[in-house]
C-alpha cells in the first residue's frame, strides 16, 4: 500500500490537547459552566474558538498548503519506482510510485509522459497489454519527448505483436476496454433479498422494521423468524471515502483497483481515477466541493478518521442542493427530524432532499460528549470550514453570504459526529499467505488446515449507510454485513432470529481480541454507550466454540474455496436444523464459516487480486504462494499410534523390564529386543499405510488437471498452478507423454510470468520427453514467440543477465558474505 499521508507532528487532536491546557480550557469552561441551555453552550463554543482562531497560527503550525501539482515530487516518485523496477521483481511497488509521479506531475508536462512510459513497461511484465497501450497513448498525449521515443515504438509494436500472435492456450478471452469503467466479474449469482422487499423500500425485506424506545434508541426488529443465511438488506451508501493508503492502487469513484490505468484528478494529487467516467461522476456528485483539502484533512485526521466520511457526506449534500441553497436551508430550518424516518421513505422515487435528510438525522451523540470532546470537533470543524472556503468552489458560494457560511460549518459539525458514530468499514478479500506458527490461531475450527486457501479482510474505504446504520451493537451479533463488488453492503443473518428479537451487528473492532473491560471502554468512548449484551453482562473474553464431529462434516469441505458456492447452502441448512442452540455468550464455530466464506464469495475479485496472481514476481523476487499440501498425515502418525499401543500393550511389557535395571545400554538392549518381537506380528504397514513410492501416471495426470483449472484466466492461479505442474513432472514415468504435457504446461506458466529461458528450458525437457505429435504445432508457435520477446526484449526491458536455466543457480544476497570472526 501506499505511504499513509496522516502526519503525527501535524495531528490536530494532539494539537487541541495541547491548547486545551494552554488557554482553551479557560476560556470556555467559564463562560460555559453555569449555562443550562445546550444551544447556547455550543455558540459560545464556537465564538470562543472563532476568536482564537483569528489571531492563532494554525495554518503555520499544522503546515497547511494548497495541493498544488509539483514536477519536482513527481519526479522523486518516479525515481523511486525505477529503483524498484530494477530490482528484479519489485514491479507492484514500482507501479505504485509511477502512479504517485502521475498524480502529482502538470498536465502535459515531460515528467508526467515519463511516469506512464515506464507504467507501459510494467504492463508489459504482467502481460497486460491493452493497459499497456493505453498507458503508451497517455505517455504520448502528454508530450512524451523525442529522444525516447523510438524506445516508445518498439515497445508498442512489440506488445502489438503479443496481441496478434498470442494463440487460444494464452488467450484472456475479450481484450478489456482500458479508459472505460468496468463492473467486477463475480463468477457467482448476485445475491438477492430472501423475502419480499417494503413497497417503498426495494432493499429492505418487509419483515424489518424500525422501532425506538428509551433503551435501544433507533433499532431494527423482525416480525417473523428469520433463518440462518437470510439476506435482509442491500443498500447503496449515501457516501464512502476511499483509505488514504489505497489512493494509487483503486479508484477513488467506483473503488475498483485498477492500478494499472489509473487517471489523475487535475486538482489534487490524492484522487485517481480508473476512468474519465468515474471522473466526471465523482466532479460532479462531490469532488470540486473537496478537491482542494482533501490532502491536508488527510495528514491532520488523528484519530478523528470517520470525520473524513463526514466531508465528504458535506460535499455530497452541497452538491446536490447548488441549485437551490437558500430553499435548502429553509428546509432544514424548518426540519422536523423526530418524523424523518429512513422506512417510510419512498426509495422508489426518493429526492435529493429525501435522501439527505435520513443521514442529517442520524444520531451525533453531541449531548452525550464531554465539554471538551465537543470543543475539539469545534475547533477541527473550524479549521476545515477555513480551509473549504478559502481552497474550494464553496468559497464563492458562501461569499458574502453569512447563511451559506454558518450552514457549511453547521453541517460539517453535524457530519464529523455522525459519521464518527455510523461510519461503517468497507472490505474486499485478498488471499494471503499465514505463517505456520499463527495457523492455529488464525483457524478456529478445531481441525488442520494444511490444505485450506487462506484469506484475509482488508478495509479500502469507509461509508455512512442511513438504513444500516440504525442496526444497534452486540458484541455476538445475529447479521453480517457482506460487501459486494458493485459498491453496495448485503446484510445476512448468521443464526436463527426469533420474530419479535432486534438485529444486531458488531461495532467497528474485533470483539474476539479484547476482554470485556478493554471493550466496554472502547465502545463508550467511540460510541458514547455501555454495551449489555450477554457477554458483556456475564461473561469477560468472547470466544468461538470449537466444532463438533457432526459440524466437521460441514465445515471441511468450505476449505476450498473453488467448491464453497456447492457446499455453503449444506452448511446453511445444518444450522437452521430444529433445536440447534446458539449460546448468548459464544460464536460457533459454523457461524465464522458461514460468514468467511460469504465474504469470499461476494467480496473478492480475482481481477483485483494481482499480487496473489503474480506476487511481485522476478527472478529475484520473493513470490508469496501457498505452499504444497504437506506429506504429513495425522491419521498415520507414528507418535500417535505409538501412544495408543503403549496404553494397551508396550507399557505393561516394558514396565516388568526397566524397573529392576540399572544399566542404561542393557535397557535399551531390552527395548529393542521387545520392540522388534511386537513389530514381528503387529500389522504396522497396514496400519501407517506403508506403500513403495512409485511412479504413477493417474496421479501425475490428477495433480496437470487441478493445475490447469487454475490457470485457466477466470482463475489466473499460476503460481499455485506451477505447483501442481511440478507435483505431475514427479509423480510421472520419464519419458512418457503425461511427463511431456507437464512441462509443457509448465513453460506456458513461465511465459506467463515473462520467464523466456526457463519457458525455452522447459520447451525442451517437454520435447525430450516425447511431447505428442498432435500438439507439436501449439509448442513450435511458443517457443517462436519466446524467441522474438528474448530478441527485442533487451531494447523494450533491459534486465540484469542472471542465470543459464538447467544449471546450478548460485543465490547472490547483494550483501558480503558472512565470515568467521576469528581464526
Amino acid at each position: 500500500m501506499s505511504e499513509r499521508l496522516q502526519d503525527n507532528a501535524y495531528d490536530v487532536v494532539k494539537l487541541f490537547d495541547q491548547l486545551w491546557e494552554e488557554s482553551l480550557k479557560q476560556r470556555i469552561i467559564e463562560p460555559t459552566q453555569n449555562q443550562p441551555d445546550k444551544d447556547k453552550i455550543l455558540e459560545i463554543m464556537k465564538r470562543e474558538i472563532d476568536e482564537f482562531l483569528r489571531t492563532y497560527p494554525f495554518h503555520d503550525r499544522l503546515k497547511l498548503q494548497p495541493d498544488t501539482k509539483d514536477n519536482a515530487k513527481a519526479v522523486a516518485a518516479r525515481a523511486l519506482g525505477n529503483e524498484l523496477f530494477a530490482a528484479e521483481g519489485e514491479y507492484l511497488k514500482s507501479l505504485q510510485h509511477y502512479n504517485e509521479s502521475i498524480a502529482c506531475s502538470e498536465p502535459g508536462s515531460e515528467t508526467r509522459a515519463l511516469a506512464y512510459g515506464n507504467r507501459s513497461a510494467v504492463c508489459l511484465r504482467f502481460d497486460r497489454y491493452e493497459e499497456c497501450l493505453e498507458s503508451i497513448r497517455l505517455a504520448r498525449a502528454s508530450n512524451y519527448p523525442a529522444r525516447l521515443a523510438d524506445k516508445l515504438r518498439k515497445r508498442e509494436q512489440h506488445v502489438k505483436r503479443c496481441i496478434e500472435e498470442m494463440d487460444a492456450e494464452l488467450s484472456d478471452g475479450e481484450p478489456i476496454e482500458v479508459g472505460k469503467h468496468r463492473p467486477r466479474y463475480l463468477g457467482y449469482p448476485v445475491l438477492k433479498l430472501s423475502y419480499e422487499a417494503h413497497a417503498n423500500a426495494p432493499q429492505l425485506v418487509k419483515c424489518v422494521e424500525l422501532r425506538q424506545d428509551s433503551e435501544f434508541g433507533r433499532h431494527l426488529v423482525t416480525t417473523q423468524k428469520l433463518k440462518v443465511g437470510d439476506v435482509l438488506m442491500i443498500e447503496k451508501p449515501y457516501a464512502s471515502m476511499l483509505n488514504d493508503q489505497e489512493r494509487y492502487k483503486r479508484c477513488a469513484f467506483c473503488h475498483n483497483e485498477d492500478r494499472f490505468t489509473l487517471i489523475p484528478c487535475e486538482g489534487c494529487t490524492v484522487a485517481m481515477y480508473c476512468s474519465k467516467e468515474c471522473m466526471d461522476k465523482a466532479l460532479k456528485q462531490y469532488h470540486r466541493y473537496e478537491c482542494g483539502v482533501l490532502r491536508d484533512c488527510w495528514r491532520i485526521i488523528g484519530s478523528l478518521l470517520g470525520g473524513m466520511v463526514g466531508l465528504r457526506t458535506v460535499a455530497t449534500s452541497f452538491a446536490s442542493f447548488e441549485q437551490d441553497l437558500e430553499g435548502w436551508i429553509d428546509h432544514l430550518n424548518t426540519l422536523d427530524e423526530a418524523k424523518v424516518n429512513a422506512f417510510t421513505v419512498d426509495w422508489n422515487e426518493v429526492t435529493d432532499s429525501d435522501m439527505y435528510d435520513t443521514v442529517h438525522v442520524l444520531a451525533t451523540n453531541q449531548k452525550r460528549r464531554s465539554c471538551k470532546d465537543l470543543a475539539m470537533l469545534i475547533f477541527f470543524a473550524s479549521i476545515v470550514h477555513r480551509l473549504l472556503l478559502e481552497r474550494t468552489e464553496l468559497g464563492t458560494l458562501c461569499e458574502s453570504n453569512p447563511a451559506r457560511s454558518k450552514l457549511l460549518f453547521d453541517l460539517l459539525l453535524r457530519h464529523v459526529q455522525t459519521s464518527l458514530i455510523n461510519k461503517k468499514q468497507v472490505s474486499h478479500m485478498k488471499s494471503c499467505e499465514i505463517d505456520q506458527e499463527d495457523e492455529y490461531e488464525f483457524n478456529y475450527f478445531g481441525y488442520d488446515s494444511d490444505d485450506e486457501e487462506k484469506y484475509e479482510e482488508r478495509t479500502h474505504a469507509i461509508a455512512v449507510y442511513p438504513l444500516f446504520s440504525m442496526v444497534n451493537h452486540s458484541c455476538i451479533p445475529n447479521v453480517a454485513p457482506i460487501h459486494l463488488l458493485d459498491g453496495r453492503c448485503a446484510f445476512v443473518a448468521s443464526r436463527p432470529i426469533a420474530a419479535g428479537e432486534q438485529l444486531f451487528d458488531v461495532y467497528g473492532f474485533a470483539t474476539m481480541e479484547f476482554d470485556r473491560s478493554f471493550r466496554l471502554l472502547c465502545l463508550e468512548q467511540c460510541y458514547n454507550f455501555k454495551c449489555r449484551c450477554a457477554v458483556c453482562e456475564s461473561f469477560s473474553y468472547v470466544s468461538v466454540r470449537n466444532m463438533n464431529q457432526e459440524e466437521e462434516k460441514f465445515l471441511r469441505p468450505l476449505s476450498d474455496s473453488m467448491q464453497m458456492e456447492k457446499h455453503l447452502p449444506k452448511l446453511i441448512e445444518h444450522m437452521n436444523e430444529v433445536g440447534r442452540r446458539y449460546p448468548k455468550h459464544q460464536y460457533t464455530a459454523a457461524e465464522v464459516m458461514l460468514v468467511r466464506s460469504l465474504r469470499i464469495i461476494h467480496s473478492y475479485s480475482l481481477e483485483d487480486d494481482v499480487e496473489n496472481e503474480f506476487g511481485d514476481f522476478g527472478i529475484n523476487s520473493n513470490i508469496h504462494v501457498n505452499m504444497s499440501k504437506r506429506l504429513s498425515d495425522k491419521k498415520c502418525d507414528v507418535t500417535k499410534l505409538f501412544d495408543t499401543l503403549w496404553k494397551e500393550a508396550n507399557q505393561h511389557r516394558v514396565a516388568i523390564l526397566i524397573q529392576n535395571q540399572p544399566d542404561k545400554d542393557k535397557l535399551a538392549e531390552l527395548i529393542k529386543r521387545k520392540t522388534d518381537d511386537f513389530l514381528r506380528t503387529f500389522p504396522f504397514r497396514d496400519r501407517l499405510k506403508l506403500q513403495p513410492d512409485t511412479k504413477d501416471n493417474a496421479k501425475a495426470l490428477a495433480a496437470r488437471n487441478r493445475g490447469n483449472e487454475l490457470f485457466v484466466p477466470m482463475q489466473g492461479k499460476y503460481l499455485e498452478s506451477l505447483q501442481h505442474y511440478n507435483e505431475s513432472i514427479a509423480y510421472s514415468e520419464p519419458g512418457s507423454e503425461a511427463r511431456a504435457l507437464a512441462y509443457g504446461n509448465r513453460s506456458v506458466v513461465c511465459l506467463k510470468l515473462g520467464l523466456s529461458q526457463e519457458c525455452l528450458e522447459n520447451i525442451r525437457l517437454a520435447r525430450a520427453s516425447n511431447y505428442p505429435a498432435r500438439l507439436a504445432d501449439k509448442l513450435n508457435k511458443r517457443e517462436q514467440h519466446v524467441k522474438r520477446s528474448i530478441e527485442n526484449d533487451a531494447q523494450i526491458i533491459p534486465r540484469r543477465v542472471t542465470h543459464t536455466p538447467g544449471k546450478y543457480w548460485a543465490r547472490e544476497t547483494g550483501c558480503p558474505a558472512l565470515q568467521l570472526s576469528y581464526e
